[in-house]
């Protein structure tokens, strides 16, 4: 009986071209098990932290679709930390208003919105049977104390309600430099209610955690387009090699090789090669899409072509937040949920 046909998938449709997927990587695993422990311990917050590109994005999206499966009906919100010379109570509570979905007019008095806004997502998180609701904090390194403290006030009313909170931090490295400056001002309330644990997001950091997360696209248990298919990601872009045995997997070498030579070409500092998740990501997305098409029974990739590619995504060219040292930067995860 000869194989199925390949799926007619629109061009730029398939996910790995538009960049909607959700990749386990060996981070993503272990930080979904920290959060999944926080949250059955009851813990009121913890925090992510990670550099540019090392996936703090890609993090919250990632446990936001999967806590779920973990706690069934367990409402996840997320929201984004802002800069504010002169940070004010309406301003933090109408940015929790728009997190959580709540039509309170925006121009309310402050604690009008704080007591609204708990009273809201009290009664969301009742409605769905269970008494947890996890909120998740992009760049809160660009948080003052006194967003902090609103936030412990935030916990304290949704406690009152017989809610258990789990509050999670993710930012930059500065977040190290925030708890430090809290420690200082005697803020050890925020402190072990945010930040007692500070886990360090990283990127692919050896050719096992590369192998590790080649594996993904080569599994259709874990990466598979349609849904319900037996169609993972690399058989549908190296078809004729897939049916023959050949795995993206098998070329992990090769690929970790061509990061570390131009790591070493374009003088990429830090003495360890650390990949990040953006542009591991993107180099996987040249190498189906301008290798896979050629459809080879065993695939060629030469190092000079796969050093073209990790360069072309960006490995070892600064972003624009490592080039001026006075920008916030941005994730720029997008190019792969997960």
């Amino acid at each position: 009986m000869p194989p199925p046909p390949r799926p007619a998938i629109p061009p730029g449709q398939h996910p790995l071209e538009r960049g909607r997927y959700y990749l386990p990587t060996p981070m993503l695993v272990e930080v979904t098990e920290k959060a999944v422990s926080w949250i059955t311990q009851s813990f009121p917050g913890n925090s992510f932290c990670g550099s540019t590109r090392m996936g703090k994005t890609t993090t919250r999206r990632y446990l936001r679709r999967h806590l779920p499966k973990q706690f069934p009906g367990i409402l996840t919100y997320g929201m984004s930390c802002y800069t504010e010379k002169t940070p004010s109570l309406p301003s933090f509570f109408s940015q929790l208003c728009v997190a959580t979905n709540h039509l309170l007019p925006l121009e309310a008095p402050g604690r009008m919105m704080r007591r609204a806004v708990a009273q809201f997502v009290i009664s969301e998180v009742r409605n769905t049977g269970q008494d947890r609701v996890v909120f998740f904090f992009d760049e809160a390194q660009k948080w003052k104390h006194i967003q902090f403290d609103w936030l412990v006030d935030f916990t304290n009313d949704l406690g009152d309600g017989d809610i258990d909170p789990t509050m999670i931090l993710l930012g930059q490295p500065e977040l190290y430099d925030v708890r430090a400056s809290l420690e200082s001002a005697d803020k050890e309330n925020v402190i072990g209610r945010f930040m007692a644990q500070m886990c360090e997001l990283r990127g692919v950091c050896s050719q096992a955690d590369l192998e590790a997360c080649l594996k993904c696209y080569d599994d259709p248990s874990l990466l598979v387009y349609p849904e319900n298919s037996n169609w993972s990601y690399t058989r549908y872009y190296f078809l004729k090699a897939y049916d023959r045995g050949w795995r993206l997997a098998n070329a992990a070498d090769k690929i970790w090789e061509a990061f570390g030579e131009v790591k070493v070409r374009n003088g990429v500092p830090g003495r360890k090669l650390i990949v990040s998740l953006q542009d591991f990501t993107r180099t996987v997305h040249a190498i189906m899409t301008r290798i896979g098409p050629r459809n080879e029974a065993s695939p060629r990739l030469s190092m000079e072509e796969l050093t073209g590619i990790v360069v072309a995504a960006g490995f070892g060219v600064p972003s624009p937040s490592e080039a001026d040292d006075d920008s916030d930067g941005r994730d720029g995860d997008e190019d792969a949920e997960e």
